[in-house]
């Protein structure tokens, strides 16, 4: 919550950009780029740093008491939680971003003149509907849902599967994304299959927690959530 106050006071300028844009700024006589974007949920940044300043950049970051260095496995907790999709997890050659709910990333003037690759798959399901569909899921119990664990109905049909999983130190249970069968599936009739025990679980909506992007109006800024 204070990334745009801590790098404000080393990059000047840095409080002006909005969501998902970018500029360069000057540091140590050498020019960084950064952009307001991070894929967290949160409202954050994304920094590139010439080699022969970073150690310096790093070093003066770090020598706010509110900042501590971390991994890619705290920034995939985080993209989970605000229900973002990750390729190779939600999305891959197999994947459409219709079935993924990506609709929006399309480029449509590609897409209606056949200029888009598999545009015939995309045209066919935005007009008839996909055959999966995305969700949202909680465990009811200690048990940590992982990709790849195979999901099924009260009758032991299989109906889908977990493309991202993980405990969430946020919401202190296991959470998951995944895709589910639309002829199989009932709303909450679902079942993870862990360790050759069936566990109900919970259908919950996305993201499991609210976005907090910082985008700019023309009466100043304003929390987006």
């Amino acid at each position: 919550p204070k990334s745009v106050e801590i790098l404000n006071s080393i990059l000047n300028g840095v409080d002006k950009l909005n969501f998902m844009t970018g500029k360069w700024i000057d540091f140590k006589k050498q020019r960084v780029f950064i952009t307001r974007s991070g894929y967290t949920g949160e409202d954050g940044f994304e920094i590139s740093i010439p080699n022969s300043i970073v150690k310096n950049f790093i070093n003066k970051v770090m020598n706010n008491i509110n900042i501590t260095l971390c991994g890619l496995g705290s920034r995939d907790s985080l993209r989970l939680e605000a229900g973002l999709s990750l390729y190779g997890n939600e999305l891959n050659e197999f994947i459409t971003p219709i079935e993924a709910n990506l609709s929006w990333a399309i480029n449509k003037e590609r897409l209606y003149d056949n200029r888009l690759n598999g545009y015939e798959v995309l045209t066919k399901q935005i007009n008839n509907g996909t055959n999966i569909f995305k969700v949202g899921l909680k465990s009811t119990t200690k048990s940590i849902l992982r990709n790849n664990m195979k999901l099924f109905n009260h009758d032991k049909k299989e109906i889908g599967y977990i493309t991202s999983g993980t405990y969430s130190p946020n919401i202190k249970t296991s959470i998951a994304i995944a895709y589910v069968k639309k002829k199989l599936f009932k709303y909450n009739d679902i079942n993870v299959l862990i360790r050759d025990k069936f566990e109900n679980i919970q259908i919950v909506e996305l993201p499991f927690i609210p976005h907090n992007y910082k985008k700019g109006l023309k009466n100043g800024w304003k929390k987006i959530y």
